[in-house]
């Protein structure tokens, strides 16, 4: 009985120890990264301390809009350059990079840089997401990890830029979609979205300083009416 209530309590000390274990975060850094026209900016694929024994990662990253495009992806501080296989190919719906230690048992576990991607700027770029769409860490048993993951941001100091102002799907057309958010916003206490250098929330199309009946009815009116955007929403830029 003794030793069973032992053997209990040793696994139930394991259990806490594992269940408490905070889970790893993949991130870019800087961000936000402040990016002026015609710049050359770079931003590492990063990891906190938490994500260890790293000995494979892929990574997929959405494009960028106009104005910002990457030119290159390089190692980053924790992958050598002997003993692991790394690449990245621009898919033109993204960015997709992967690498993986060659050498069986190898693996690396300190905070640091994955991959450093080097983007150029055009002479007007603006604020745009940096997002990741895919993100896989394995160990050396090549079983995945429990990872999170945050999203960055370019911004553009005294840049102006609100592409989906009407359209808060953002999907490029207004339509029933944008009509259900703008009076969730409005009506049920969900909250907003703004995108990066827009001082307006997607779904305040009059530029009042927040959503409410009057935005519903313009988005009703693009949507199903045929009105004109350029007359239905305000020019938060100008």
């Amino acid at each position: 009985m003794f030793r069973t209530a032992v053997v209990l309590m040793i696994l139930a000390g394991f259990a806490s120890a594992t269940t408490s274990h905070a889970a790893g975060v993949v991130s870019f850094s800087p961000t936000p990264t402040t990016v002026s026209p015609n710049d050359t900016v770079e931003v590492d694929v990063w990891v906190d301390a938490d994500v260890d024994s790293i000995h494979c990662f892929r990574v997929f990253i959405d494009s960028v809009d106009a104005g910002i495009s990457l030119l290159d992806v390089r190692r980053g501080s924790l992958i050598p350059s002997g003993n692991t296989f790394f690449f990245w190919k621009d898919t033109l719906g993204g960015y997709d990079i992967f690498a993986c230690f060659l050498g069986p048992g190898t693996f690396v576990n300190w905070p640091g840089s994955l991959a450093r991607m080097t983007f150029a700027t055009t002479g007007s770029p603006c604020g745009y997401p940096l997002s990741y769409r895919y993100v896989l860490i394995q160990d050396v048993g090549l079983d995945s990890q429990a990872v999170a993951y945050t999203n960055g941001e370019f911004v553009a100091p005294g840049c102006c830029a609100c592409p989906c102002m009407g359209d808060p799907v953002c999907d490029g057309a207004t339509d029933v979609l944008d009509v259900v958010q703008s009076v969730a916003v409005a009506f049920r206490n969900v909250a907003s979205v703004s995108d990066p250098n827009c001082p307006n929330e997607r779904t305040d199309v009059d530029c009042s300083g927040g959503t409410d009946i009057i935005d519903v009815v313009h988005v009703v009116s693009v949507a199903f009416r045929n009105g004109n955007p350029s007359i239905e929403y305000c020019q938060p830029c100008q």
